[in-house]
């Protein structure tokens, strides 16, 4: 594990040496995170003909470069960078134009006659390389726009971008205050000077010539306008502004960059051979790409990496046959992921927000019940049963809480949509936001949630959030068949003895109704769990009481009538752990 601390170890708990693993993780937390901004935004390695961000269809390619050369478990802090330039584009999709290619020709020859001199020579001798030049100018009023609102709307977003920033401004040492002293900076310097300040966050440097304070502050006013303005055809405009005074104030097109003594090595841009610019944080596109050359995973492990992507929808149906006792050409078991539907969930979650602060402080009795009391130390809490130390100069008069090894949980919740919990389905969505939601800042937890439906050994588990990925899927979930309700606990079991257990110990509740389509495969399911140590408990509605006694055994059952009543059964639960009897 990487001592550094990074935001990406909220959610990346089951770190690997495994590349293809480590890729497969840091991809579906990224599209759990980019999510948040639209579900309709799709995040993907780039590779396999995917190698930049596509506006049109809200393609997200992540940048394998920042991980090509690190070892594996990926450090935290490079995941996170990773992690801010996706979140950027993700903004990119959300409010750019993307026609903004045509719109910037069309641009040029609506503008013709106000633009300088410079560039309309430069744009005669190379239209191509003019049409670079307004790009990078556009990408840094794009750039204070999309951080701006990526910020405000998702804080935690955005500060994975200025993470992504922060690392790539140290990974190109320029001198700032060389650049800001000079009399006449050429056009690439001043443009590095100027991103430099209104996209990542740098000081005015002390010393600053006439000539560059005058265009600094015309640029870095017109950037704060851009940042404000929601409309992307009046940022577009903004570009002819910008580039009037470039072209006006700074002719000579491109010298090195003078490299800070500070700063380091410096890295060597492919396509010029100079210091890279400030402004490669968008991936370059077009003919003459002026953004960061983005990586692509190499197609062999690329392969690897979707296979790994897609073993929670794999057959599960020859692992199944083994715990029920049955002919594997009998047996169907599919594990799938569920569809985000923002709509849907907030939903869900509207409706228990009580009942979710409620199930953190049922699990929450799991640590102090698997905790105990460190006497003898010289800090914490006064222990009121050694007060006397004191006075004869002995300093262990403290106690502290100290919870034991083993004590985190690994829980699955296992709900029953089939055709006879139809009138229940709000609850069943709801207790799936209560369980979901209130796990989720508890890192101590792993868990992870899944629906199902079929008919006898045949089964569609759908999973609709885990510790990974812990959005509340609730849409594209198949429902309303039989209740294979066997089948689904030995599917589940499959699934949660695939993870790693560090220690924890695993709990499986399962609400259902209790109707399942065999009693037989329950108890043998259940039992396979139970000989597996994995502890397993029913949930259900108090009409159907008898039957789940019958399936799971005295004391192994809670009854509920309303959601709001899942909170206390999770904390009976909880309490019965310690004393588990098979």
């Amino acid at each position: 594990m990487n001592a550094q601390r990074s935001l990406s170890a909220f959610w990346r708990h089951n770190r690997t040496e495994d590349r293809a693993q480590e890729l497969a993780s840091v991809l579906q937390g990224a599209d759990s995170l980019i999510g948040n901004m639209g579900s309709d935004i799709r995040v993907t390695w780039s590779g396999g003909g995917v190698s930049f961000t596509d506006l049109q269809r809200r393609i997200v390619a992540l940048d394998y470069g920042p991980l090509k050369e690190e070892e594996c478990p990926f450090p935290g802090t490079v995941v996170d960078e990773v992690i801010g330039y996706a979140a950027h584009e993700g903004g990119h999709c959300l409010w750019s134009n993307p026609w903004r290619e045509e719109a910037l020709k069309q641009l040029v020859h609506t503008r013709w006659s106000d633009l300088p001199h410079p560039l309309r020579m430069d744009w005669q001798a190379s239209d191509q390389a003019v049409m670079a030049a307004l790009r990078r100018i556009q990408n840094v009023l794009e750039d204070s726009y999309v951080d701006q609102s990526v910020s405000k709307m998702w804080p935690v977003l955005g500060e994975y971008i200025r993470i992504a920033r922060r690392r790539l401004y140290e990974r190109t040492p320029m001198d700032m205050d060389a650049i800001a002293g000079a009399a006449q900076p050429d056009r690439n310097a001043f443009m590095n000077l100027w991103v430099g300040l209104s996209l990542y966050g740098q000081a005015l440097p002390r010393h600053t010539s006439p000539r560059v304070k005058q265009a600094l502050e015309t640029l870095l006013a017109l950037s704060q306008r851009a940042a404000g303005e929601g409309n992307a055809e009046a940022r577009q405009a903004m570009v002819a502004e910008a580039a009037i005074i470039l072209y006006r104030q700074f002719p000579v097109k491109e010298s090195p960059l003078p490299v800070s003594s500070k700063g380091g090595d410096g890295v060597s841009d492919d396509r010029t051979g100079k210091v890279g610019n400030l402004e490669d944080f968008d991936p370059g596109t077009g003919p003459m790409p002026c953004g960061r050359q983005v990586a692509q995973v190499p197609a062999k492990l690329l392969e690897q990496v979707a296979e790994v992507t897609d073993c929670q929808s794999q057959d599960l149906s020859q692992s199944v046959a083994e715990v029920l006792a049955e002919d594997p050409r009998q047996v169907a078991a599919r594990a799938t992921r569920a569809t985000y539907d923002p709509g849907l969930a907030e939903s869900a979650i509207s409706c228990v927000r009580r009942e979710i602060r409620e199930v953190q402080e049922a699990f929450r009795l799991h640590q102090n019940l698997n905790a105990r009391w460190l006497h003898g130390l010289s800090q914490g809490r006064l222990d009121d049963r050694r007060l006397w130390k004191p006075f004869v100069g002995d300093p262990g008069y403290y106690k502290r809480r100290d919870s034991m090894a083993g004590s985190g949980l690994d829980v699955g919740l296992l709900l029953d949509v089939s055709r006879s919990m139809k009138a229940h389905m709000p609850m069943v969505q709801q207790t799936a936001a209560v369980f979901s939601q209130g796990l989720e800042r508890m890192p101590e937890i792993d868990f992870a949630v899944w629906c199902y439906t079929g008919h006898s050994s045949r089964v569609a588990l759908t999973r609709i959030c885990d510790r990974q990925l812990p959005r509340l899927c609730l849409a594209d979930v198949q429902q309303g068949e039989g209740t294979p309700s066997g089948a689904a606990i030995a599917g589940c079991k499959v699934l949660m003895e695939r993870q790693p257990r560090n220690m924890k110990r695993r709990l499986l509740i399962h609400f259902t109704d209790g109707h399942p389509d065999s009693d037989a495969h329950v108890v043998k399911a259940v039992r396979a769990c139970r000989d597996a140590d994995i502890h397993v408990y029913a949930i259900g509605l108090a009409q159907h009481w008898k039957m789940l006694v019958s399936q799971y055994g005295e004391g192994n059952c809670e009854a509920i009538q309303s959601v709001s009543d899942f909170p206390k059964a999770a904390a009976r639960i909880v309490m019965k752990l310690g004393a588990y009897r098979r």
